[in-house]
C-alpha cells in the first residue's frame, strides 16, 4: 500500500512594491566631506528629486502568505527576521543541459590526483589539483566512480533501457517526470514529485545484491536551491538512521549527506548545482516508509524490480537521474557537508566569519568584495573599490568556483580597473541590461508583469532579485594599499563608545545585552542570499550583527527584529502607539539595552527635518518603556539614482540624523554617506540586492561593518 505524503503547502505572500511619484527634479551624487561618520563629522548632500517607494521583502520561494511574525534572536537561535507584506520576484525557470551520458565502453580515464604517500587521515583531503570522476562503464557494466583522488568500482544496475520507464500520474498530480536522452529527469514545480515505478525491469532484479554495501545514483541539481532526494521502489524505502550518505563530486570532493523529513519520506540533501554520485549504504534501505514499523532491507537483501526517484524542491529546474549501480566496496568515511560546499582549492583564498565583518578600513585584504561586468559598446569591464596590489581570488556569486585570471579576466595593473576576456564563464551585463532592456534594445515587461527571467521594468531601470541579477555579482579577494582609505576620501564609521557606555560596559562584563533592532526592508532582511534561500546563503544583517556582538563578549546578547518592509518612519512611529498599526502592536516592548533605527528608504519625498522629528518620536516612544535604552541612528543607503523617483530626499537625512545624535548623544552612522563614496568608483549593479533599493550580502557586510565599528573598538 502506499503511504500517503504529507504535503504542506507553502502559503504565497503577495503585496505591491509601492511607488509613489512625487514632484520630479534630477538626482545627484553626493559629496560628503568627512571621512568618518558619527561623532563630531559633517556630511553634505546636494539636492534631487522626491518620491515616496514601497519595497520588495527578502523571502525564500515558493513565498510565504500573510503577516510574518518578528523574529527573536536569542544567543545562537535565529529566525527569519520580519518581512511584513512584501512581494518577492517570481521564481524563474532555470534550464540546464541534461547529465552527460557516456558509452558503455571507456572513452577515457578518470583524471585523478596522485595518491599520498605514507598514513593519512580517514577524512579524505579535499584535492588540491583537478580530478574528474564522470562516469566510465566498461563492456562487462565495471562502473567507475571516485572519492578524492582514490578510484573505485561497482556493477550497473541499470541506465534506464531495457526496461519500462513510467513518467506519469505522478503522486498527487504534482511536479512531473521526463525521460530525455537517457536521463530521468524529475520537475517538482516548487514543491514535490514523487512515483515509486519510474522504472521496471531492464535487469534489476540481476543485481549482486547479496554483497552489496552500497547504492550509487548518478544524480545532477540543475537549481538555485537545495533539493532533497528520496530512493524508493518494490520493497526499499530510504530510512532515517544508518552509515553516512556520501555525495561524491565529479571534482573530487565528498561529504556526508544530511538526511532530513520532507513531504514524509526521509531525504537526501543535494546541494544546488551538485553533480556527481549519491553513495547510499545498504544499511539505510527499510521495507517500508516509516523504519519504526518497517524492516531493514538487508535482512533479507530480496532483488529490487521498480525504482522510484522522490524530489522534493523549491526551485523548477530540473534534478537528473542517469545510472543506478551497486558496490561491494567499503567506502571512506567523510567530512560533513559544510553549509556552502565548494570547490575553489586556491589555498590563499579564504573567508571565515570573522573575515566577513572585518572592517575593511582596517585590513589591508579585501574580502570577497563584489564586483560585476557591464557592458559599453565594445568593452567588458568592471571596477573596484581600491586599486589592489594583487589579486589573490575572483570566485563567482555563489563562492564555488574560481575563475582564472588570463582566461577569465584581466586586471589592468596599477588600476581598480578589471576586463572581462573573450569566452569568459563571468556572466556580465548586455549593454542596456540595467535599464529594463533586452539583449535586442527592446524594453522588458514594465512591473508588475514580470517576465521569465524574473525581471521587469520599473522607475525606467532593471527590477529583479532572481538569478539575472546575482549571477552576475562575482566576488574579488584582493591586498591592498591601506593609504588608499585616506587618498581616496572612502568614509566610514567611528567607534562611539562614549555615547553608549552602558553598552560597552555590558560588552566589556560579559554581562546580558538586549538589542532592539528597527527599520524597513532593509533591516527585515531583503536580499540577502539566504533570504532569498541560494549560495552562498550569507545570514541576514540582524544576524551578522549579533554574531558581531556575541565573538567580543560571553554574556547573553539577544536581538529582537521588528522590522517591517515597506514601513516608512511613520510607520514604525505608529507601531509603537497603543493599539499599533497594521496589525503590529510594538508599545509594550520593554527591557531592551540597545536601539539600532533605520528608517528613511521609503521616505524619498518627506524633508529632512520632519523625518529627523518623526526619528526623535520613535527614539522617545520606546524609551517610554525602555527608560535607559541607549540609540545608534543609522541612515539608509542611497537608491539607485538611475531610478526615476525613488532617489529623493534620502541624501539629506544623514546630516539631519547627525544633528539629532549630537544633541542627544546617540551614535551615528551615516550608511548614505558611506554607500554614496563607494558609488564614485563602483557601478551600482555592484552593491544591490534588487536593481533598485536593497543591499546586496557585500553591502550587507559593509552595514555590520559600520554598524558594529560604533559599538565596539
Amino acid at each position: 500500500m502506499r503511504k500517503i505524503l504529507v504535503y504542506a503547502v507553502l502559503l504565497m505572500l503577495i503585496c505591491s512594491l509601492a511607488a509613489c511619484a512625487g514632484e520630479s527634479a534630477p538626482s545627484a551624487t553626493a559629496q560628503p566631506t568627512a571621512l568618518q561618520t558619527g561623532a563630531n563629522t559633517q556630511t553634505n548632500s546636494p539636492s534631487a528629486g522626491n518620491t515616496l517607494q514601497g519595497t520588495q521583502s527578502a523571502l525564500p520561494s515558493p513565498t510565504p502568505t500573510g503577516n510574518l511574525p518578528s523574529s527573536t534572536i536569542s544567543g545562537s537561535e535565529l529566525s527569519p527576521s520580519q518581512s511584513g507584506s512584501l512581494t518577492p520576484a517570481p521564481s524563474g525557470s532555470q534550464v540546464s543541459a541534461p547529465t552527460k551520458a557516456p558509452t558503455k565502453t571507456p572513452t577515457k580515464t578518470p583524471t585523478k590526483t596522485p595518491t599520498s604517500t605514507g598514513a593519512g587521515p580517514t577524512v579524505p583531503v579535499q584535492p588540491s589539483a583537478p580530478v574528474n570522476w564522470e562516469p566510465v562503464i566498461d563492456k562487462d557494466g565495471t562502473y567507475h566512480f571516485g572519492i578524492g583522488a582514490k578510484e573505485y568500482t561497482g556493477k550497473l544496475l541499470t541506465d534506464f533501457t531495457g526496461g519500462k520507464i513510467d513518467t506519469d500520474d505522478t503522486y498527487m498530480n504534482v511536479g512531473r517526470y521526463e525521460f530525455v536522452n537517457g536521463t530521468l529527469k524529475a520537475y517538482t514545480d516548487g514543491n514535490f514529485v514523487d512515483k515509486y515505478d519510474n522504472f521496471t525491469g531492464g535487469g534489476l532484479s540481476k543485481g549482486q545484491y547479496s554483497t552489496a554495501k552500497y547504492a550509487g545514483v548518478r544524480v545532477k541539481n540543475n537549481n538555485d536551491t537545495d533539493a532533497w532526494f528520496h530512493l524508493q521502489g518494490s520493497g526499499i524505502f530510504l530510512g532515517e538512521k544508518g552509515q553516512d550518505v556520501i555525495l561524491a563530486y565529479d571534482d573530487g570532493r565528498a561529504y556526508a549527506a544530511p538526511v532530513q523529513e520532507h513531504t514524509s519520506r526521509w531525504c537526501i540533501k543535494l546541494p544546488s548545482g551538485f553533480e556527481g554520485t549519491v553513495l547510499i549504504p545498504v544499511s539505510r534501505l527499510y521495507s517500508g516508509p516509516d523504519m519504526n514499523t518497517s524492516s531493514a532491507w538487508t535482512n533479507s537483501r530480496t532483488p529490487w524490480t521498480q525504482l522510484g526517484f522522490h524530489v522534493t524542491c523549491s526551485g523548477t529546474a530540473s534534478v537528473d537521474f542517469r545510472y543506478v549501480f551497486l558496490t561491494d566496496k567499503t567506502l571512506p568515511a567523510v567530512e560533513a557537508l559544510p553549509n556552502n560546499p565548494s570547490n575553489i582549492t586556491n589555498p590563499e583564498y579564504s573567508y571565515t566569519d570573522e573575515q566577513r565583518i572585518t572592517p575593511f578600513w582596517k585590513s589591508s585584504i579585501m574580502y570577497n568584495e563584489c564586483l560585476t561586468f557591464e557592458q559599453s559598446g565594445s568593452k567588458i569591464s568592471g571596477t573596484l573599490l581600491f586599486v589592489p596590489k594583487r589579486i589573490i581570488a575572483v570566485v563567482d556569486a555563489q563562492l564555488q568556483n574560481e575563475y582564472i585570471e588570463g582566461k577569465d579576466y584581466r586586471w589592468i595593473e596599477g588600476t581598480n580597473k578589471i576586463e572581462w576576456l573573450n569566452g569568459s564563464a563571468i556572466p556580465y551585463y548586455y549593454e542596456g541590461a540595467l535599464l529594463g532592456k533586452n539583449e535586442n534594445g527592446s524594453y522588458i515587461n514594465d512591473y508588475p508583469n514580470w517576465d521569465s527571467l524574473s525581471r521587469c521594468r520599473l522607475a525606467g531601470v532593471l527590477y529583479c532579485a532572481d538569478k539575472f541579477l546575482w549571477e552576475k555579482q562575482i566576488n574579488v579577494t584582493y591586498e591592498y594599499d591601506l593609504s588608499q582609505v585616506a587618498s581616496k576620501g572612502i568614509i566610514y564609521t567611528q567607534y562611539q563608545g562614549s555615547r553608549l557606555p552602558n553598552t560597552v560596559k555590558k560588552l566589556n562584563n560579559n554581562q546580558d545585552l538586549k538589542v532592539l533592532f528597527y527599520g524597513d526592508s532593509i533591516f527585515a532582511g531583503g536580499d540577502s542570499s539566504s533570504s532569498r534561500n541560494r549560495a552562498p546563503y550569507m545570514p541576514n544583517m540582524d544576524r551578522l550583527l549579533l554574531d558581531g556582538l556575541k565573538a567580543r563578549s560571553s554574556g547573553n546578547i539577544s536581538l529582537k527584529n521588528i522590522s517591517v518592509g515597506g514601513w516608512t518612519a511613520e510607520n514604525g512611529l505608529a507601531a509603537l502607539q497603543s493599539g499599533g498599526y497594521d496589525g503590529r502592536d510594538y508599545s509594550a516592548l520593554s527591557g531592551y539595552d540597545l536601539l539600532i533605527l533605520s528608517f528613511g528608504m521609503n521616505n524619498a519625498a518627506t524633508d529632512a527635518k520632519t523625518f529627523a522629528d518623526t526619528t526623535q518620536k520613535i527614539v522617545q516612544a520606546v524609551k517610554k518603556k525602555n527608560p535607559n535604552i541607549e540609540v545608534v541612528l543609522v541612515s539608509c543607503m542611497a537608491p539607485n539614482p538611475q531610478a526615476a523617483g525613488f532617489y529623493g530626499n534620502q541624501q539629506y537625512f544623514g546630516a539631519a540624523l547627525k544633528q539629532l545624535a549630537d544633541n542627544n548623544s546617540y551614535a551615528f552612522v551615516d550608511m548614505f554617506a558611506v554607500h554614496d563614496k563607494i558609488l564614485e568608483y563602483k557601478s551600482y549593479s555592484s552593491t544591490t540586492g534588487n536593481g533598485i533599493n536593497h543591499p546586496n550580502d557585500w553591502l550587507i557586510r559593509i552595514y555590520v561593518q559600520n554598524i558594529l565599528a560604533a559599538i565596539v573598538k
